[in-house]
Order: C-alpha cells, then structure tokens, then sequence
C-alpha cells in the first residue's frame, strides 16, 4: 500500500489486477480508510482493528488484530477449554508483560479461572529466583530452616512446590527467553504441569535447541502447521502432539 497514495486506491488497483480477496492492510489508519469505503467489491481480511464500525459494503471487511494481547485471550480460552482452573503466569517485568498479562487475566477471570500472584523477571539472572517464588519453592526452603533450627539437628530435606497450580502461562517475548524458562519448571519440581505459550516463543523455523520447548502448548496459525503435513507430524511425534 505504501506504493500508493492511499490504501483505497491500493485496494482498487489489486481488484484491476484481479484479485478476489484482499488480506491487508496493517495500520490503523489505513484499516479505518477501506472500512469507510461503500464500494468493496472484494472481501477483505484487514490486519488491525478500528474501533467503529465499517460502512455497510457488498462484501466483508474482516479485522484480525495480529496483537499479542490477543493471543493471550485465546491462550486462556485453549487452557481452561483443556481443564485448566488455577494457573501461575511467568511473564517479562515492564509495559510489555503488563499489557500481555491484563488481557490474559481478564479472559481467565471471564472463563471462571484463577490466576495465583504472577512471577515477574527483568532479565535472565532472575529467571530461577522468581520462578522459585512464584512456585512456592522458596517458603518450602524456608519452612525447612525453621526445622533444622528447631530440632538442632540435620534434616533431610526435598523441596515441596506449592500443590494448587494445574497450568503455567509462559508469556515470554522471544524463543531465547523461553528456552531458558522452560527447563526450570522441571528442575524447579513443576516439570508435570501443563506450560502454555503463546507464538512468541517458537521462531518459526528449524532449531535444534527448540527441544527444550518439548512438551509446551504453543498456540499458532492453524495454517502454518496445516501447509507443511511432514512438519506437523515431526512436531507430533517429537512433543507427544502437544507443541
């Protein structure tokens, strides 16, 4: 569209050329333009949304917001649809995190869930703390101090994460992020748990080190697994038709 001086006489020169659905465009303002337009021959499958209404035309002009808050809505809606009820969400501190965590948690809250207090980090070297207190992990340790002082003796000890979380939302900004989060579930005795993510954690391509992903419920495009049937099926049998 950026070729044209506006995103109606793009849609226009896409319908010469002969197009019968047009998926686009990507701004706001350009979205508000064609949903004003009266005259739309051709369906369109517009990549934001606006806040008011289209114009009545002969064909649909479709919004899909391709913003992660979205994703975390229909996160919720798969996990609580799975049996989820009591979840933990793992998510970056700052703006990004908030608004992600927002959407999500109104969701879950609309479904019937609960979400416990949320485990937020600002970088790596808080990854392992945070979790460890989100999990409940750290008062276990503390709980075992008090009775070693108590009894004055050594007291063999196995860490206990707390008992009434059935899901985890991994709400990381990128593959990196997630592939060091993931494996501390595990080591951090929440290894069983269900860990749901949205599609910020997988870069779309072949990488080996994505086995530390194993077992995560990944929500992606449907078509993008669908297009490849050898890729869906090495992702089926490699992550137990859970990824």
């Amino acid at each position: 569209s950026a070729r044209y001086d506006s995103a109606a006489e793009a849609y226009r020169q896409a319908i010469f050329q002969g197009a019968q659905l047009v998926v686009g465009p990507l701004s706001k303002h350009a979205v508000a333009e064609l949903a004003a337009q009266a005259a739309r021959p051709v369906p369109v499958v517009a990549l934001n949304r606006i806040e008011r209404a289209a114009t009545p035309a002969e064909s649909a002009l479709v919004q899909l917001s391709l913003a992660p808050e979205d994703e975390a809505r229909q996160l919720a809606d798969v996990a609580f649809g799975q049996g989820a009820r009591r979840a933990l969400v793992l998510r970056p501190a700052g703006v990004w995190g908030d608004k992600i965590e927002e959407a999500l948690n109104a969701r879950w809250q609309a479904l019937g869930g609960t979400l416990l207090p949320s485990v937020g980090y600002r970088d790596k070297t808080e990854y392992s703390a945070a979790m460890k207190s989100g999990l409940g992990i750290t008062a276990s340790e503390q709980r075992q101090r008090r009775l070693r002082d108590m009894l004055a003796t050594t007291v063999e000890f196995t860490p206990r994460r707390r008992q009434d979380i059935d899901a985890v939302f991994m709400l990381s900004r990128t593959p990196e992020e997630a592939r060091a989060i993931k494996p501390l579930l595990a080591f951090h005795y929440a290894g069983n748990l269900p860990v749901y993510a949205t599609s910020n954690v997988h870069g779309g391509g072949a990488d080996t080190r994505d086995r530390d992903l194993d077992g995560t419920r990944i929500l992606e495009l449907p078509w993008l697994l669908g297009s490849d049937p050898q890729l869906q099926q090495a992702l089926l049998r490699s992550n137990g038709q859970r990824f």
